[in-house]
């Protein structure tokens, strides 16, 4: 074989070596491409999180390799609509403060509680036993409840017609100082125990026409999302503490009957120091419930104003005139 062959056969051979050797480098590269998106595809939010637990149906890629993930549909609504009660609202960061060192009596606090949001839910979606009471100025109708040996329930519904207000209604409802901005019965509000961001002890006072003085009282308050769209804040009275003078009357609440047993003290001279009549919730509440085109919102209140006994005859009209006063909260949004 002379110089000349030779030549040629090496040429051929070495062009039959890069060639295949590019031949198995493109399908390496295929191979580890389709790999990978399959690994991605298969991903669920689970594996997601677990950063490194093996899936049954491939493994998650390792974490020295960088992880992309695609949405290949649209974000899913319900992800859009995360209900901001359950960011830590500015009423809670300036409470925080005022959290309850009583393991025993935060228990119990959200024990009660519990039941409270239970009972509100059902005095406000149930029909049985109300009547009709009266037709408010603005139109709204207000139906009362009376029970056997129980107190006296009122309860009315109205619209807010924005939906996108829905949270600010569950903002200036949860504030304590919130119903200045519409309740012309209202005086101050404040929190003075924290047990948890969505449970505290709040006090506040009110003027009533119905009544000669100035009214306070201490509730609970607790709010609760029932659903995505669904919120109920709830207010009920335990027997309180407060070292006045003026107040030694012991309360009972026989609508929620668990809380009767939670006692507590609080020790506040803007209280203790001044001549003023306690008054006692047994229930007080909204539902609060965003719809397509409006929100609506459902008052249920059952308080005890500590009338003396020659205005015992007018007992109904205090409570029937705060819940005329929360009905301006309509007007307040309406004309936003």
């Amino acid at each position: 074989m002379n110089n000349g062959y030779v030549k040629v056969f090496f040429f051929v051979l070495i062009l039959f070596v890069y060639v295949n050797d590019k031949v198995l480098t493109t399908e390496h590269e295929a191979d580890n491409t389709a790999s990978s998106k399959t690994t991605i595809s298969k991903i669920t939010p689970s594996e997601t999180a677990s950063f490194g637990t093996a899936s049954s149906e491939t493994a998650v890629p390792k974490m020295s390799q960088p992880m992309f993930i695609v949405l290949t549909n649209p974000p899913s609504p319900h992800i859009a609509s995360i209900p901001v009660i359950f960011e830590l609202d500015s009423v809670y960061k300036k409470s925080k403060r005022l959290l309850c060192p009583d393991i025993a009596e935060i228990k119990k606090a959200k024990e009660v509680m519990d039941e409270a949001v239970t009972l509100l839910q059902y005095y406000a979606t149930t029909e049985d036993g109300y009547k009709y009471h009266c037709t408010s100025p603005q139109g709204i109708k207000i139906y009362c409840r009376k029970d056997r040996h129980r107190p006296s329930i009122g309860k009315c519904q109205f619209q807010i017609s924005n939906p996108n207000k829905y949270y600010d209604i569950i903002d200036i409802l949860w504030d304590p100082n919130g119903p200045q901005n519409f309740d012309p019965s209202f005086v101050s509000g404040k929190v003075v125990r924290s047990y948890n961001r969505n449970l505290l002890m709040v006090l506040k006072h009110y003027r009533n026409v119905a009544l000669s003085s100035t009214r306070y009282f201490y509730a609970l308050v607790k709010k609760s999302q029932i659903s995505e769209d669904t919120t109920i804040i709830v207010m009920a009275s335990g027997n309180i503490n407060d070292h006045n003078p003026f107040n030694k009357k012991i309360f009972k609440n026989e609508i929620l009957e668990s809380i009767n047993s939670f006692n507590t003290d609080i020790d506040l001279d803007d209280v203790k120091n001044m001549h003023l009549k306690k008054a006692f919730v047994n229930l007080s509440g909204y539902l609060i419930r965003k719809k397509n085109d409006h929100v609506d919102v459902t008052f249920v209140n059952s308080m005890d104003f500590n009338v003396s006994f020659s205005l015992k005859s007018f007992v109904k009209n205090p409570n029937i005139e705060a819940m005329q006063n929360i009905l301006s909260l309509q007007s307040y949004f309406d004309n936003q």
